[in-house]
């Protein structure tokens, strides 16, 4: 499809080789466009599309997707981190303690400064405890247990809402993973991408 339907003749690949690096980004084609005498008088659509046509270089075209998708990202209407998830939506891992150092994100209900609505917003922390089931509790004052598996994230201040750096415990289940419900969870964009990076260095070792 790339190298005959897509004319990408630079960028021939064996199918099977899924170790490819390049495979995971290709570079943006360039197609080869017949000339034709021209037969008559162009009609004034055809002048027009004529005169819009461009011919950018890989670079160019690779720049411009970037900004479109930037602009996308901004208005909601993609969202990569939640694309990339390596998990399933609503199979999210039981969260235990390999969980502890990696950056989150948490869907919280805040409510709106000039209306009062409630909105829901994505919020970033680090995992920096597990609850074992037998001795954490949210508070030393507390006399319940926390269930095994409840995750305490740190907060960072947030100027925005006036809140200062915090910790606070959390029960993340897996059935809410990378979900747009009240205390979905997923990793964050900047774990996402430590983790791709360690995969690709695994494969590069084999």
């Amino acid at each position: 499809m790339r190298t005959i339907g897509l004319s990408w003749t630079e960028w021939k690949t064996p199918w099977s080789a899924s170790d490819d690096e390049n495979v995971a980004e290709c570079p943006a084609p360039q197609m080869q466009r017949k000339s034709f005498k021209a037969l008559g008088t162009p009609t004034v659509q055809a002048a027009a599309l004529s005169s819009d046509r461009t011919d950018l270089s890989a670079e160019e075209v690779l720049n411009r997707a970037r900004l479109k998708r930037a602009e996308l990202e901004a208005a909601g209407e993609i969202d990569w981190v939640c694309d990339r998830q390596p998990h399933a939506v609503g199979q999210g891992p039981t969260p235990d303690r390999n969980l502890v150092g990696k950056t989150l994100e948490v869907r919280w209900r805040y409510h709106h400064k000039d209306t009062g609505k409630p909105v829901y917003i994505w919020c970033e922390g680090e995992v920096v405890q597990i609850a074992d089931g037998e001795s954490d509790r949210q508070t030393p004052r507390c006399k319940k247990l926390l269930p095994a598996g409840a995750v305490r994230i740190k907060w960072p201040a947030d100027v925005e809402y006036d809140e200062a750096e915090s910790y606070v415990w959390s029960v993340l289940k897996p059935s809410a993973f990378n979900k747009d419900v009240h205390l979905g969870w997923r990793y964050a964009g900047c774990e996402l991408k430590r983790m791709e990076a360690a995969h690709c260095k695994r494969k590069r070792q084999k």
